[in-house]
């Protein structure tokens, strides 16, 4: 007696990977949506979705009367979902013949939270299904080390970047010996280089004597190698030739050099990162940086709209201003200069939102 199974099918995930199963249970199905929801296909869809967004709501700034640079960022960004003015893809400037298109021409997308909160999940779900831990303690215990010493310094980093008063003054920094640090840098990173390609092709050339084969993949990344040592390499005779052969001062002005040191600060907590994690994740270090990354731009993003202030000093030419005004937001301002023994202006102000109210009232 024999008994006939069904064969059970499955079919490939978008983005590659593990099978998805196709039984019809309620495991199968949260297993499936899991999948998919953590793939790199909707990852991709999600990020497509957004430069569209960012798109379109650059070109609704030229058909607002007036432009409002913070009004479209609420309508487009700081919102769930938006109605997108087919007007916008043909901006008067561009298009001074077009008869004007009227505003109830227009199609719904998801606004700037609703992609965020999609993007966040999808990295947590991908990070959880995709990106495991280093088998070896000592390598999970030692990356997890540095990791967080890469976060600090990239938190330190950014706190530096945003200090009062200037911290990359000219008082403080020594910009000659700051070019000296980035051209010891380069020349590091050149013998780094080269080694990199000594033992690329050893390896290469042991797998052919082996095989036989020469990988069309291996030929590609020599060549990118040498281009990029060449590179260095040119750039380093050039500016140690300034510094001992007597000949043209290349170092950038002071400006310059205030980048320049922003981004040797920026590529060493990255680097310092960026090791961490491929202690701490093996292979998936790199992909752990990217979902990070982008995760961390979401929330900086929310903070940013919930919870900063923006305001404008304007400063006509030959005089001075002691306010800030606010964009988007009204008040009506009574000030009585100081006099007698009175050092400050006694300023009583009162918020837009108060005198819409009121207005509404009387009506």
């Amino acid at each position: 007696m024999s008994t006939n199974t069904p064969p059970t099918t499955s079919t490939i995930e978008p983005g590659g990977g593990q099978p998805l199963q196709s039984d019809d249970s309620f495991d199968g199905f949260i297993y499936n949506f899991f999948r998919i929801a953590s793939s790199m296909w909707v990852t991709m869809v999600l990020l497509v979705a957004a430069m569209f967004l960012v798109f379109t709501g650059t070109l609704a700034q030229a058909v607002r009367n007036p432009p409002s640079t913070l009004q479209v960022a609420n309508d487009y960004f700081r919102c769930w979902s938006v109605w997108i003015e087919f007007r916008a893809f043909f901006p008067p400037a561009y298009f001074p013949c077009l008869p004007e298109i009227p505003k109830w021409i227009s199609f719904p997308f998801p606004g700037g939270w609703t992609i965020g909160l999609l993007l966040v999940i999808n990295m947590f779900l991908s990070v959880g299904s995709k990106i495991r831990l280093a088998q070896d303690t000592f390598r999970r215990v030692f990356g997890l080390f540095v990791t967080l010493t890469g976060i600090v310094c990239t938190a330190a980093v950014i706190h530096w970047s945003n200090l009062d008063g200037g911290a990359t003054s000219t008082a403080e920094v020594n910009w000659t010996a700051v070019w000296h640090l980035f051209i010891a840098f380069v020349g590091l990173l050149w013998i780094g280089a080269l080694a990199t390609i000594i033992v690329f092709t050893l390896r290469q050339w042991n797998r052919y004597r082996e095989t036989g084969k020469f990988p069309a993949r291996a030929s590609s990344l020599w060549t990118l190698m040498i281009v990029v040592v060449v590179a260095l390499g040119i750039f380093l005779w050039w500016a140690l030739s300034s510094l001992f052969g007597g000949g043209e001062n290349i170092q950038p002005n002071d400006s310059s050099m205030r980048i320049l040191l922003q981004l040797m600060r920026t590529t060493f907590a990255a680097c310092w990162l960026l090791l961490g994690c491929q202690l701490l994740f093996a292979r998936k270090g790199a992909s752990a940086i990217i979902h990070g990354g982008i995760v961390l731009m979401m929330v900086g993003e929310l903070l940013v709209a919930t919870m900063a202030v923006e305001s404008l000093m304007t400063i006509p030419e030959g005089e001075t201003v002691n306010y800030t005004t606010k964009p988007g937001k009204m008040q009506l301002v009574f000030i009585e200069p100081a006099s007698g023994d009175q050092t400050e202006d006694t300023v009583i102000s009162v918020p837009g939102s108060l005198l819409q109210k009121s207005a509404t009232e009387l009506k």
